[in-house]
């Protein structure tokens, strides 16, 4: 799981967001800018789990073009003085928003089904890259089958196989409660 680093003020996100906004509080400085970190007011699904954060009082052209390099990913679709939220998408960017804010949701350690940490987990490893929503299905299978995680000839794993697939998969890539 995780570890949610606090950052200036009490806000606490993961390791590679707390990097890039300790980056970018360097960067500022020397620039001579002041800049402030928030959580957002209105919490776009990511802010509860370590990856939203509001960045104030620094100059949004400037803060967009650096983005990238960061790993940061602006809320909206381009720049605006009024909407300086940004999240830090890390191993999920590739997967659609509610998959995203679920994936993000079960790294933390978050609540979660089996299923959804079994995805997670094979996500990680790279055998699955369909959403993350907690359905069983055939590319789930598939993938677990390919991680070794299943028994063979099951297609439907009780809860105890699939507590024992997510405890091997989080030995694997540790995500989620221990």
């Amino acid at each position: 799981m995780p570890t949610l680093i606090s950052h200036r003020g009490g806000l606490r996100h993961v390791a590679e967001l707390a990097t890039a906004l300790a980056t970018l509080d360097r960067d500022a400085a020397r620039l001579g800018y002041p800049i402030r970190f928030r959580d957002p007011e209105r919490d776009r699904g990511l802010t509860a789990w370590g990856r939203e954060v509001e960045i104030l009082d620094f100059p949004v052209d400037i803060l967009w073009a650096a983005s990238p390099t960061l790993g940061l990913t602006p809320w909206t679709r381009e720049p605006d003085d009024g909407d300086r939220v940004f999240q830090h998408l890390g191993p999920w960017a590739k997967l659609p928003y509610p998959s995203i804010v679920a994936a993000a949701r079960v790294d933390a350690g978050g609540p979660s089904t089996l299923v959804e940490q079994v995805q997670v987990g094979l996500y990680l490893w790279g055998l699955y890259k369909g959403p993350i929503h907690g359905l069983w299905t055939g590319e789930v299978v598939m993938a677990a089958k390919a991680a070794g995680v299943l028994t063979p000839g099951v297609i439907r794993p009780s809860e105890d196989e699939l507590s024992h697939a997510a405890r091997r998969l989080k030995r694997r890539f540790p995500f989620g409660r221990a």
